[in-house]
């Protein structure tokens, strides 16, 4: 009786091994039928059983077609997640390649841009101007960010000596990104009395009778009238980079404190 025990407690612990099945399915599976004796021992047939056990394969395992169906499940999902993320990558590098676009515009009206003399005119068409640089600098930080960020250099050559940015740095980053709208109120705030300066030159420009003064009234209000201008042309694509390079950022940081890679 000790051995009986003894046998039915070790196939009891080895039927957990069955996935889908109780012990007590496991246990009338095995231990169905009448139970014989041996001559001459008394003692019930388990060594069949146990070798039964150790030899054929168990009916209860997981059918092939429910593996198949979780691997397709499986690999959808991973499919999933690697197109979002190729997605996310695949914007950013559009939204960074714009920035750099707006950037040279920026750059060009910048090179252009000349004083006039007016402390009012001027005065927008300074503050235009630092706002653009500011915005061009943070394009091509942003820019170099990422290339790091994926291990690139700036030819788009695969480098894995490259050192990423932490998540600190890119938080710094969306500061001082963010710092760019301050300096677009600043300067969008003296538009108005910019243009009417330069409204106000050119009408008295009109007015002057002496030839020589009307000749550099002119030349003055039509100076203003071009700081206005190049602030006007200006200002629409630094509010776009502007909101761009926050997006940019404000994405980036997403995915990587998600623990995702770029």
């Amino acid at each position: 009786m000790r051995v009986y025990n003894a046998l039915r407690t070790l196939l009891w612990e080895r039927a957990t091994y069955w996935r889908g099945q109780t012990l007590h399915s496991f246990t009338n599976k095995v231990f169905s039928g009448p139970q014989k004796r041996t001559s001459g021992c008394g003692s019930p047939r388990f060594l069949l059983c146990n070798q039964n056990f150790y030899i054929k394969k168990s009916p209860y395992r997981v059918s092939k077609g429910t593996i198949v169906i979780f691997m397709k499940k499986y690999v959808l999902m991973l499919m999933s997640l690697f197109m979002m993320v190729c997605s996310a990558n695949a914007q950013i590098k559009d939204d960074i390649q714009k920035s750099k676009e707006r950037a040279a515009k920026l750059q060009a009206l910048c090179n252009d841009y000349k004083t006039s003399g007016s402390a009012n005119v001027d005065g927008y068409g300074d503050a235009v101007k630092n706002a653009a640089v500011l915005a061009i600098a943070n394009s091509v930080q942003l820019e170099n960010m990422y290339k790091r960020e994926i291990g690139e250099t700036q030819d788009g050559v695969t480098d894995v000596t490259i050192t990423k940015p932490t998540l600190d740095e890119w938080v710094t980053f969306a500061a001082t990104v963010a710092g760019e709208a301050a300096s677009i109120k600043a300067a969008t705030d003296k538009v108005q009395a910019a243009a009417d300066e330069a409204k106000k030159m050119i009408e008295e420009a009109s007015k002057q009778k002496n030839p020589m003064k009307a000749a550099k009234a002119a030349k003055t209000a039509k100076a203003a009238t071009a700081v206005v201008e190049f602030g006007n042309t200006a200002t629409p694509i630094l509010v776009e980079e502007s909101a761009a390079q926050v997006k940019a950022v404000n994405t980036i940081i997403e995915t990587l404190k998600s623990g995702k890679n770029l």
